[in-house]
């Protein structure tokens, strides 16, 4: 690959990587209760908190599409800031994905007032990210970088049905 086709390529995987790890990171602190073998907790308290949380599938796997329809509730106006999501996968750290919290998502926009805020997304996770452990600390920060929001949360990506004899990151060799 050239150099520049190479950028694109790593820029595009940034943000899927991105949106996918704060997306699970919502999902999981959501749903801490009933998705299995997840924890989770919230780093700092800030002014925008989870009220409500829907997804499917219930169970994860590679390549899976998820639908997430998530309630959050902020009490004060969000004009500009941004995100943060430092990542382990099987005990090894990535470098952390970082934007523009008013470009996270299509049904957020700056400015954004203080009450509910309703965020529709769906997202395929894509096959390359290994099964395993991940423990994923998503922050989002307002303009003047204080936080508004942080979670951490650990869970397991399931491999792919009928993938699960494939040489995995954390498989011996």
């Amino acid at each position: 690959l050239t150099k520049q086709r190479r950028r694109q390529f790593l820029t595009k995987m940034k943000l899927l990587l991105l949106v996918v790890f704060v997306l699970l990171a919502l999902v999981f602190a959501a749903q801490a209760g009933t998705a299995g073998p997840v924890t989770w907790n919230y780093c700092d308290k800030g002014s925008v908190t989870v009220k409500s949380i829907a997804v499917s599938p219930a169970v994860i796997h590679q390549g899976d599409t998820i639908k997430i329809d998530t309630v959050l509730d902020t009490t004060t106006e969000i004009t500009a800031g941004t995100f943060n999501v430092a990542l382990l996968i099987n005990g090894v750290s990535f470098p952390p994905i970082t934007g523009d919290v008013c470009t996270l998502s299509n049904s957020f926009k700056c400015p954004q007032a203080p009450g509910e805020i309703k965020l529709n997304l769906q997202e395929e996770i894509p096959v390359i990210l290994p099964p395993g452990a991940y423990v994923a600390t998503a922050t989002i920060k307002d303009k003047a970088g204080a936080d508004l929001m942080c979670i951490k949360a650990t869970f397991k990506l399931l491999a792919a049905p009928g993938d699960e004899k494939m040489l995995h990151l954390n498989d011996p060799l």
